[in-house]
């Protein structure tokens, strides 16, 4: 295709391919004309714990359109609801099977079948989900099919289908699960990276023989026996369409919070060909077993290297590709709308509904900037749901913090480049650097070991433009202090005890920089007018009381100009 492979380090690389997650200050550093093989937020529907949990929000919203995916309980959060359950069902004197997975695990490693349900320990992460004992089967296997999705843009979506895969079957005859045979794992998994190494697996370079066949010779198959591929197909794209509905308020977000002011249906950069593994039942109905969104190229058979071949080259030219969404039926096309608004309004917990009823279409009509604020409230009541406590921000700051959480968030996340998010923490690491200087009484604070441990802690806070401080606030997320338990050097309590303060003084910053915008815009009702005498301790060889006062420079428009001022006063030692 005329492509040359580059050196890693080449920032000008037209195609980038990554293996493994791609971080967002990546997306955000790549320039118009660059593609990269994924978008940010699509683990929302990639791991198996999040697709289960999102999974359930819809199907309480929408059950008859999202019953394509087998019961499923989250563990340890959904234990009791779980026990709940099997105790029903001995009421009724019924048994099912139930398939045991880890959390985030991969290749069918850690997966096994139960009928007790009363042994699971409720302490575990594990995913517990109805088994379907009731397959369709070829030549008296079971069998699963890997399905090649590509999304191309999540403003507006966009998503082909591949109309060709791998049905990969298992290497023992099936039987339905009993007490006997739950740990026959090639009869009941149909995972490739478990099958292989079972002694009957069949390497067979013929289509229509071995144990991994296409989905082209699948839909003859279908063909011959009279049964409907044009419905297998149209059943197919609708799991497929519904799914990604569920994912994209979180990969809109995601993105739009990586490519700030990136016009809607501008080009996308981010691109994504995602594996869709699914169970037919013995109706043919499809089920959603997982999502890989770094599916597998190896090709040790030739049927493996002619259809990842053809997804690669197909995913690259868009040609032979069937696009399923926007559909070209336009009833087609109002149900997924309709879908995709009941979507934004479960994640938004209800506050898109007032917008709803003065917008005959939200999506198309909302500002960007009110979906995004909308989205960052939705992240936040779902820390709330998940029982995730928040940090009360410093004394004298706030009065009414839970009202002004979400301005600030949008402020700081959205409203602020990555740019003004580093000047504002540029403030403290200037006067920290300065005071430094003269508390070590050195020409530059660089040499210090220390210091060099405040780097560490400020590039942190500007992680994922400004995430990482966020989390300071909401308590969620990962931790400023993970940088430290995955490196080797030790960092005594008090240094620890330093950068606890350096990061007290950053919220401050971004506390002073909002009110200072807000206060441009007008008064803003809960925010102590109270700043100019906020003293904090900072341990170090002599305890240095660090006495700030605040000149903020901003703009008529709220936003801080390039030259921000913020000039902190300190006390002698």
């Amino acid at each position: 295709m005329g492509f040359v492979k580059t050196r890693d380090e080449d920032e000008t690389a037209n195609l980038i391919w990554s293996d493994s997650a791609v971080q967002q200050d990546k997306i955000a550093e790549l320039r118009n004309y660059q593609r990269i093989n994924h978008f940010p937020g699509m683990g929302e529907i990639c791991r198996k714990d999040f697709l289960a949990r999102n999974m359930t929000k819809m199907i309480k919203s929408q059950p008859q359109d999202y019953s394509f995916i087998p019961r499923t309980w989250i563990f340890p959060a959904e234990y009791m609801q779980f026990q709940n359950y099997v105790k029903e069902l001995k009421k009724k004197r019924r048994q099912k099977t139930f398939i045991v997975k880890p959390a985030n695990g991969a290749m069918g490693h850690g997966i096994s079948l139960i009928r007790n349900g009363e042994k699971l320990q409720a302490q575990d992460h594990l995913i517990v989900q109805e088994y379907l004992d009731k397959p369709f089967l070829m030549e008296g296997y079971k069998f699963d099919l890997r399905v090649y999705i590509l999304v191309t843009s999540c403003d507006p979506l966009k998503i082909f289908l591949y109309h060709d895969g791998l049905v990969r079957m298992g290497t023992e005859k099936y039987h339905p699960p009993n007490d006997s045979n739950l740990s026959q794992l090639y009869m009941h998994l149909t995972n490739y990276s478990v099958n292989k190494h079972n002694e009957h697996f069949e390497r067979d370079e013929t289509e229509d023989k071995g144990s991994k066949r296409s989905i082209k010779w699948f839909t003859e198959f279908l063909q011959t026996n009279h049964l409907d591929v044009s419905k297998f197909w149209s059943d197919i794209s609708e799991l497929v369409v519904k799914t990604l509905i569920v994912a994209e308020p979180h990969v809109l977000h995601a993105y739009r919070m990586c490519r700030p002011g990136q016009a809607p249906g501008s080009d996308s950069v981010c691109f994504e060909v995602l594996g869709f593994d699914i169970l037919l039942d013995r109706k043919l109905k499809p089920w959603l077993l997982e999502i890989n969104r770094a599916p597998s190229f190896g090709t040790d058979q030739k049927i493996d290297y002619d259809v990842k071949k053809g997804v690669l080259l197909n995913a690259l030219k868009l040609l032979n590709i069937r696009r399923i969404y926007p559909p070209d039926d336009k009833l087609l096309l109002e149900k997924y709308e309709s879908l995709l608004a009941i979507a934004f309004q479960t994640f938004l917990a209800g506050r898109a509904a007032s917008l709803q009823r003065e917008l005959n279409n939200p999506l198309k009509r909302m500002k960007e900037e009110d979906i995004l604020d909308l989205l960052e409230q939705c992240e936040l009541d779902d820390e709330k749901l998940m029982g995730k406590s928040t940090r009360q921000p410093g004394p004298k700051i706030m009065d009414n913090w839970k009202y002004h959480k979400t301005n600030v968030a949008s402020y700081w996340l959205i409203k602020l480049d990555s740019v003004k998010q580093r000047k504002v923490l540029d403030t403290v690491r200037t006067s920290v650097r300065a005071v430094l200087q003269r508390v070590w009484r050195v020409s530059d604070a660089e040499c210090l070991h220390l210091y060099r441990i405040f780097n560490r802690v400020f590039n942190r806070l500007l992680w994922s433009h400004g995430q990482g401080l966020w989390n300071c606030f909401c308590n969620s997320g990962s931790s400023w202090e993970t940088i430290f338990s995955k490196r080797t050097e030790v960092v005594t309590p008090e240094q620890l005890q330093c950068c606890q303060r350096l990061v007290q003084l950053c919220k401050h910053c971004l506390l002073v920089a909002y009110k200072y915008s807000a206060d441009s815009r007008g008064s803003v009702t809960g925010i102590s007018p109270d700043w100019d005498d906020t003293r904090y301790l900072l341990p170090g060889p002599s305890q240095l009381i660090m006495k700030t006062s605040s000149n903020f420079i901003c703009t008529s428009s709220g936003m801080p100009r390039s030259n921000i001022l913020f000039a902190p006063r300190y006390s002698h030692l």
